[in-house]
Protein backbone atom coordinates (compact mmCIF):
# COMPACT_ATOMS: atom_id res chain seq x y z
CA UNK A 1 0.00 0.00 0.00
CA UNK A 2 3.18 2.17 -0.19
CA UNK A 3 2.61 2.65 -3.74
CA UNK A 4 0.37 4.64 -5.79
CA UNK A 5 -0.03 5.80 -9.55
CA UNK A 6 0.59 9.38 -9.29
CA UNK A 7 0.07 10.15 -13.25
CA UNK A 8 -1.86 8.33 -15.82
CA UNK A 9 -1.81 9.71 -19.01
CA UNK A 10 -1.84 9.16 -22.86
CA UNK A 11 1.73 9.57 -24.45
CA UNK A 12 2.01 11.81 -28.06
CA UNK A 13 -1.69 11.73 -28.91
CA UNK A 14 -1.47 7.98 -28.96
CA UNK A 15 -4.99 6.15 -28.55
CA UNK A 16 -4.33 3.42 -26.01
CA UNK A 17 -0.69 4.03 -24.56
CA UNK A 18 -0.84 4.64 -21.14
CA UNK A 19 1.72 5.40 -18.79
CA UNK A 20 2.08 4.79 -14.89
CA UNK A 21 4.38 6.86 -12.93
CA UNK A 22 4.73 5.95 -9.09
CA UNK A 23 5.57 7.38 -5.59
CA UNK A 24 5.50 6.26 -2.36
CA UNK A 25 2.61 7.65 -0.05
CA UNK A 26 2.93 10.64 2.41
CA UNK A 27 3.62 10.68 6.13
CA UNK A 28 -0.31 10.86 6.98
CA UNK A 29 -0.39 7.22 6.40
CA UNK A 30 1.71 5.91 8.73
CA UNK A 31 -1.22 7.93 11.46
CA UNK A 32 -3.36 4.38 10.69
CA UNK A 33 -0.36 2.05 12.43
CA UNK A 34 0.35 5.02 15.07
CA UNK A 35 -3.12 5.21 16.35
CA UNK A 36 -3.33 1.43 16.60
CA UNK A 37 -0.24 1.85 19.09
CA UNK A 38 -1.04 4.29 20.66
CA UNK A 39 -4.54 2.52 21.54
CA UNK A 40 -2.73 -0.36 23.71
CA UNK A 41 -0.01 2.33 25.42
CA UNK A 42 -3.47 4.57 26.51
CA UNK A 43 -4.52 1.79 28.33
CA UNK A 44 -1.60 1.05 30.64
CA UNK A 45 -1.41 3.28 33.56
CA UNK A 46 1.18 6.30 33.60
CA UNK A 47 2.05 9.64 34.31
CA UNK A 48 -0.43 12.43 32.97
CA UNK A 49 0.31 13.12 29.54
CA UNK A 50 -0.56 16.65 29.62
CA UNK A 51 0.32 19.35 32.07
CA UNK A 52 0.05 23.33 32.09
CA UNK A 53 3.45 24.70 33.04
CA UNK A 54 3.28 27.78 35.40
CA UNK A 55 6.59 29.90 34.98
CA UNK A 56 7.44 33.55 35.83
CA UNK A 57 7.17 34.81 32.02
CA UNK A 58 3.20 32.91 31.70
CA UNK A 59 1.82 29.39 31.31
CA UNK A 60 2.09 26.79 28.93
CA UNK A 61 0.47 23.85 28.21
CA UNK A 62 3.02 21.03 27.27
CA UNK A 63 3.04 17.09 26.15
CA UNK A 64 4.30 15.58 29.68
CA UNK A 65 5.24 12.22 28.41
CA UNK A 66 5.99 10.34 24.74
CA UNK A 67 2.23 9.29 25.10
CA UNK A 68 1.19 12.64 25.49
CA UNK A 69 3.30 13.55 21.91
CA UNK A 70 1.62 10.68 20.09
CA UNK A 71 -1.52 11.57 21.36
CA UNK A 72 -1.20 15.21 20.22
CA UNK A 73 0.03 13.97 16.73
CA UNK A 74 -2.57 12.08 16.40
CA UNK A 75 -5.12 14.77 17.45
CA UNK A 76 -3.34 16.85 14.48
CA UNK A 77 -3.95 14.51 11.46
CA UNK A 78 -6.15 14.53 8.79
CA UNK A 79 -8.24 11.53 9.16
CA UNK A 80 -10.26 13.28 6.04
CA UNK A 81 -7.80 12.81 3.81
CA UNK A 82 -6.82 9.46 5.10
CA UNK A 83 -10.79 8.49 4.17
CA UNK A 84 -10.02 10.00 0.54
CA UNK A 85 -7.20 7.56 -0.01
CA UNK A 86 -8.57 4.74 0.75
CA UNK A 87 -11.85 4.36 -1.19
CA UNK A 88 -14.23 1.12 -1.56
CA UNK A 89 -12.54 0.05 2.23
CA UNK A 90 -13.33 0.20 5.85
CA UNK A 91 -11.35 0.66 9.07
CA UNK A 92 -10.84 -0.51 12.47
CA UNK A 93 -12.61 -0.83 14.87
CA UNK A 94 -9.93 1.28 16.79
CA UNK A 95 -9.38 3.70 13.71
CA UNK A 96 -13.09 4.45 13.96
CA UNK A 97 -13.05 5.41 17.63
CA UNK A 98 -10.32 7.35 17.36
CA UNK A 99 -11.80 9.29 13.87
CA UNK A 100 -15.41 9.86 16.35
CA UNK A 101 -13.71 11.38 19.04
CA UNK A 102 -11.41 13.54 17.14
CA UNK A 103 -14.11 15.17 15.96
CA UNK A 104 -14.76 16.90 19.02
CA UNK A 105 -10.92 18.37 19.27
CA UNK A 106 -10.00 21.96 18.13
CA UNK A 107 -9.09 22.13 14.29
CA UNK A 108 -5.39 22.88 14.95
CA UNK A 109 -4.74 21.74 18.56
CA UNK A 110 -1.31 22.24 18.08
CA UNK A 111 -1.72 25.85 18.29
CA UNK A 112 -2.35 25.45 21.90
CA UNK A 113 1.09 23.86 23.10
CA UNK A 114 4.10 25.34 23.80
CA UNK A 115 3.49 28.84 23.83
CA UNK A 116 2.78 31.50 26.06
CA UNK A 117 -1.12 31.56 26.73
CA UNK A 118 -3.76 33.13 29.66
CA UNK A 119 -3.69 30.62 32.48
CA UNK A 120 -7.59 30.43 32.18
CA UNK A 121 -6.74 28.88 28.50
CA UNK A 122 -3.92 26.78 29.48
CA UNK A 123 -6.19 25.21 32.42
CA UNK A 124 -8.94 24.50 29.80
CA UNK A 125 -6.88 22.93 26.98
CA UNK A 126 -5.17 20.72 29.61
CA UNK A 127 -8.87 19.64 31.31
CA UNK A 128 -10.48 18.95 27.59
CA UNK A 129 -7.24 16.72 26.49
CA UNK A 130 -7.73 14.88 29.49
CA UNK A 131 -11.46 14.18 28.85
CA UNK A 132 -10.49 13.42 25.50
CA UNK A 133 -8.10 10.41 26.91
CA UNK A 134 -10.58 9.34 28.90
CA UNK A 135 -13.09 9.08 26.32
CA UNK A 136 -10.73 6.65 24.79
CA UNK A 137 -10.15 4.83 27.53
CA UNK A 138 -13.60 4.23 27.83
CA UNK A 139 -14.55 3.35 24.57
CA UNK A 140 -11.34 1.21 23.80
CA UNK A 141 -11.63 -1.03 27.08
CA UNK A 142 -15.81 -1.46 25.97
CA UNK A 143 -16.63 -5.37 25.35
CA UNK A 144 -17.91 -5.01 22.20
CA UNK A 145 -15.02 -2.88 20.81
CA UNK A 146 -12.47 -5.55 21.85
CA UNK A 147 -14.50 -8.16 19.99
CA UNK A 148 -15.15 -6.38 16.92
CA UNK A 149 -11.73 -5.36 16.27
CA UNK A 150 -10.24 -9.21 17.26
CA UNK A 151 -12.87 -10.14 14.75
CA UNK A 152 -11.79 -7.78 12.18
CA UNK A 153 -8.20 -8.55 12.51
CA UNK A 154 -8.41 -12.28 12.30
CA UNK A 155 -8.30 -12.81 8.24
CA UNK A 156 -5.10 -10.62 7.50
CA UNK A 157 -3.19 -12.84 10.85
CA UNK A 158 -4.43 -15.86 9.29
CA UNK A 159 -3.10 -14.56 5.71
CA UNK A 160 0.36 -13.78 7.60
CA UNK A 161 0.57 -16.98 9.28
CA UNK A 162 -0.75 -18.98 6.39
CA UNK A 163 2.17 -16.89 4.00
CA UNK A 164 4.95 -17.21 6.44
CA UNK A 165 4.71 -20.81 7.08
CA UNK A 166 4.37 -21.75 3.88
CA UNK A 167 7.74 -20.17 2.87
CA UNK A 168 9.22 -21.37 5.75
CA UNK A 169 8.53 -24.83 4.73
CA UNK A 170 10.48 -24.16 1.72
CA UNK A 171 13.35 -22.55 3.58
CA UNK A 172 13.65 -26.04 5.03
CA UNK A 173 14.20 -27.79 1.52
CA UNK A 174 15.79 -25.36 -0.29
CA UNK A 175 19.05 -23.54 -0.04
CA UNK A 176 18.66 -21.49 -3.18
CA UNK A 177 15.49 -19.87 -5.23
CA UNK A 178 14.59 -17.41 -7.43
CA UNK A 179 12.27 -14.56 -6.30
CA UNK A 180 9.92 -12.70 -8.71
CA UNK A 181 8.27 -9.63 -7.39
CA UNK A 182 5.76 -7.52 -9.80
CA UNK A 183 2.85 -5.27 -9.57
CA UNK A 184 -0.08 -5.97 -11.65
CA UNK A 185 -2.43 -2.48 -12.72
CA UNK A 186 -5.05 -2.70 -15.01
CA UNK A 187 -7.51 0.60 -16.17
CA UNK A 188 -10.60 -0.23 -18.65
CA UNK A 189 -10.93 1.56 -21.83
CA UNK A 190 -11.32 4.99 -21.49
CA UNK A 191 -11.31 5.76 -17.92
CA UNK A 192 -9.81 8.77 -16.45
CA UNK A 193 -7.40 9.12 -13.43
CA UNK A 194 -9.48 9.10 -10.32
CA UNK A 195 -9.67 12.86 -8.52
CA UNK A 196 -10.93 13.39 -4.75
CA UNK A 197 -14.93 13.57 -5.07
CA UNK A 198 -15.01 10.60 -7.70
CA UNK A 199 -17.34 7.98 -6.41
CA UNK A 200 -15.28 4.88 -6.57
CA UNK A 201 -17.11 1.35 -7.25
CA UNK A 202 -16.40 -2.02 -7.65
CA UNK A 203 -16.79 -2.19 -11.45
CA UNK A 204 -14.39 -3.40 -13.42
CA UNK A 205 -12.63 -5.55 -10.52
CA UNK A 206 -14.44 -8.50 -11.79
CA UNK A 207 -13.17 -8.14 -15.72
CA UNK A 208 -9.54 -7.23 -13.93
CA UNK A 209 -9.62 -10.64 -11.90
CA UNK A 210 -10.57 -12.30 -14.80
CA UNK A 211 -7.61 -11.55 -16.77
CA UNK A 212 -5.46 -12.52 -13.62
CA UNK A 213 -6.54 -16.07 -14.22
CA UNK A 214 -5.49 -16.28 -17.54
CA UNK A 215 -1.99 -14.54 -16.50
CA UNK A 216 -1.72 -17.06 -13.90
CA UNK A 217 -2.91 -20.04 -16.19
CA UNK A 218 0.38 -18.74 -18.13
CA UNK A 219 2.87 -18.78 -15.10
CA UNK A 220 1.79 -22.50 -15.01
CA UNK A 221 2.41 -23.27 -18.48
CA UNK A 222 5.79 -21.54 -18.91
CA UNK A 223 7.19 -22.53 -15.52
CA UNK A 224 5.53 -25.88 -14.75
CA UNK A 225 7.55 -27.71 -11.91
CA UNK A 226 9.98 -24.46 -11.25
CA UNK A 227 7.16 -22.49 -9.51
CA UNK A 228 7.82 -23.63 -6.20
CA UNK A 229 5.20 -21.39 -4.86
CA UNK A 230 3.42 -17.78 -5.57
CA UNK A 231 0.88 -15.38 -3.62
CA UNK A 232 -0.64 -12.36 -4.66
CA UNK A 233 -3.09 -9.39 -2.84
CA UNK A 234 -5.67 -7.54 -4.83
CA UNK A 235 -5.72 -3.76 -3.60
CA UNK A 236 -7.78 -0.48 -4.98
CA UNK A 237 -6.02 3.09 -4.69
CA UNK A 238 -7.68 6.03 -4.79
CA UNK A 239 -5.29 6.93 -7.87
CA UNK A 240 -3.93 3.51 -9.02
CA UNK A 241 -7.41 1.78 -8.87
CA UNK A 242 -7.66 -2.28 -9.26
CA UNK A 243 -3.67 -3.66 -8.89
CA UNK A 244 -2.45 -6.71 -7.76
CA UNK A 245 1.09 -7.53 -5.81
CA UNK A 246 2.68 -10.87 -7.01
CA UNK A 247 5.36 -12.10 -5.24
CA UNK A 248 6.95 -15.40 -6.91
CA UNK A 249 9.51 -18.42 -6.62
CA UNK A 250 11.22 -20.08 -9.26
CA UNK A 251 13.90 -23.07 -8.28
CA UNK A 252 17.36 -21.53 -9.21
CA UNK A 253 18.67 -22.25 -12.87
CA UNK A 254 20.73 -20.51 -16.00
CA UNK A 255 17.71 -19.85 -17.41
CA UNK A 256 15.86 -17.78 -14.63
CA UNK A 257 19.13 -15.80 -14.10
CA UNK A 258 17.67 -12.95 -15.62
CA UNK A 259 15.51 -12.24 -13.74
CA UNK A 260 14.45 -8.77 -14.13
CA UNK A 261 13.77 -9.90 -17.72
CA UNK A 262 11.67 -12.48 -16.94
CA UNK A 263 9.60 -10.26 -15.00
CA UNK A 264 9.84 -7.74 -18.11
CA UNK A 265 8.25 -10.51 -20.28
CA UNK A 266 5.58 -11.46 -17.91
CA UNK A 267 4.60 -7.71 -18.32
CA UNK A 268 4.71 -8.09 -21.99
CA UNK A 269 2.48 -10.78 -21.22
CA UNK A 270 -0.02 -9.03 -19.23
CA UNK A 271 -0.43 -5.98 -21.53
CA UNK A 272 -0.85 -8.23 -24.71
CA UNK A 273 -3.79 -10.44 -22.21
CA UNK A 274 -5.23 -7.02 -21.29
CA UNK A 275 -5.55 -5.29 -24.59
CA UNK A 276 -2.56 -2.90 -23.65
CA UNK A 277 -4.99 -1.63 -20.86
CA UNK A 278 -2.85 -3.67 -18.17
CA UNK A 279 1.03 -2.29 -16.69
CA UNK A 280 3.42 -3.73 -14.40
CA UNK A 281 5.82 -2.78 -12.08
CA UNK A 282 9.06 -4.69 -12.20
CA UNK A 283 10.28 -4.46 -8.45
CA UNK A 284 13.24 -6.67 -9.99
CA UNK A 285 14.70 -4.16 -12.08
CA UNK A 286 15.97 -2.05 -9.10
CA UNK A 287 18.58 -2.73 -7.08
CA UNK A 288 18.06 0.19 -4.90
CA UNK A 289 16.35 -2.52 -1.78
CA UNK A 290 17.41 -1.94 1.91
CA UNK A 291 17.26 -6.13 2.28
CA UNK A 292 17.98 -8.08 -1.26
CA UNK A 293 15.25 -10.73 -1.30
CA UNK A 294 14.50 -10.41 -5.66
CA UNK A 295 16.63 -12.50 -8.31
CA UNK A 296 18.53 -15.84 -7.32
CA UNK A 297 19.10 -15.63 -3.88
CA UNK A 298 20.48 -17.53 -0.57
CA UNK A 299 18.40 -18.30 2.01
CA UNK A 300 20.52 -18.69 4.87
CA UNK A 301 21.12 -14.69 4.19
CA UNK A 302 19.87 -12.69 6.32
CA UNK A 303 19.18 -10.03 4.23
CA UNK A 304 17.11 -12.03 2.37
CA UNK A 305 15.42 -13.48 5.11
CA UNK A 306 14.42 -9.94 6.14
CA UNK A 307 13.32 -8.98 3.28
CA UNK A 308 10.85 -11.31 3.02
CA UNK A 309 9.79 -10.80 6.20
CA UNK A 310 8.60 -7.19 4.97
CA UNK A 311 7.46 -8.68 1.81
CA UNK A 312 5.03 -11.13 3.56
CA UNK A 313 3.90 -7.99 6.31
CA UNK A 314 3.86 -5.12 3.13
CA UNK A 315 1.27 -8.00 1.53
CA UNK A 316 -0.43 -9.11 4.75
CA UNK A 317 -0.57 -6.81 7.56
CA UNK A 318 -2.50 -4.23 6.61
CA UNK A 319 -5.35 -5.65 6.71
CA UNK A 320 -5.00 -5.20 10.32
CA UNK A 321 -5.85 -1.56 9.81
CA UNK A 322 -8.01 -1.36 6.87
CA UNK A 323 -9.44 -4.00 3.93
CA UNK A 324 -11.76 -4.21 0.82
CA UNK A 325 -14.90 -3.98 1.90
CA UNK A 326 -15.62 -6.04 -0.85
CA UNK A 327 -18.59 -8.56 -1.19
CA UNK A 328 -18.15 -12.20 0.24
CA UNK A 329 -17.09 -13.69 -3.72
CA UNK A 330 -14.18 -11.73 -3.47
CA UNK A 331 -10.35 -13.07 -2.62
CA UNK A 332 -8.32 -10.61 -1.81
CA UNK A 333 -5.05 -12.62 -1.15
CA UNK A 334 -4.31 -15.82 -2.02
CA UNK A 335 -1.33 -18.54 -1.82
CA UNK A 336 -0.32 -21.40 -4.03
CA UNK A 337 2.00 -24.16 -5.14
CA UNK A 338 3.68 -24.34 -1.61
CA UNK A 339 3.09 -27.49 0.54
CA UNK A 340 -0.02 -27.70 2.61
CA UNK A 341 1.78 -28.93 5.40
CA UNK A 342 5.32 -29.67 7.09
CA UNK A 343 7.45 -32.04 4.57
CA UNK A 344 8.35 -35.24 6.35
CA UNK A 345 12.14 -35.32 7.40
CA UNK A 346 14.27 -37.44 5.36
CA UNK A 347 17.30 -38.70 6.63
CA UNK A 348 19.67 -36.19 8.22
CA UNK A 349 18.69 -32.99 8.27
CA UNK A 350 21.20 -30.52 6.35
CA UNK A 351 23.60 -27.92 7.80
CA UNK A 352 21.78 -24.61 7.76
CA UNK A 353 22.64 -21.44 9.57
CA UNK A 354 20.42 -19.93 11.82
CA UNK A 355 19.15 -17.20 9.27
CA UNK A 356 17.59 -19.97 7.09
CA UNK A 357 14.20 -20.38 9.10
CA UNK A 358 12.04 -17.62 8.24
CA UNK A 359 9.07 -18.20 11.30
CA UNK A 360 8.40 -14.82 13.21
CA UNK A 361 5.22 -13.49 14.92
CA UNK A 362 3.08 -11.25 13.79
CA UNK A 363 4.11 -8.52 16.61
CA UNK A 364 7.89 -8.83 15.21
CA UNK A 365 7.01 -8.47 11.45
CA UNK A 366 4.65 -5.23 12.72
CA UNK A 367 7.90 -4.18 14.76
CA UNK A 368 9.99 -4.25 11.45
CA UNK A 369 7.45 -2.65 9.50
CA UNK A 370 5.84 0.53 9.41
CA UNK A 371 4.04 1.31 6.57
CA UNK A 372 0.76 2.61 6.32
Amino acid sequence: MRWRAREWRKNNGEVGTQEWQFYKTHGHDQIISLLHEVAKEVMLPGDIPFVVVRGKTGTVVRCNTPLGQRLLKIACADFFQVYLDYPLHHFSPVFRVFAQLRRAVPSSPSSLFDRLVPAEDADSTVLQALRFVTALRRALGRKSIKTAHHNFRRGAKDNFNRFIDALDWLFQRRKEVTVLRFDLHYREAGSQPVKYGDKASFEGVDQFMGYRERFHRSLDRRFCEALLGYAWALEYGREAKWHLHYLVMLAPSDRHDDHSGLVHSLGEKWESLTERRGYIRNVNVSAKHRYSAVGRVRLDNPDVVMGLHFLVSYMTLAGLFVKLDAPERFIAFHTGRFPKKALPQVGRPANRSSGSRLRITIEQAQALVKFI
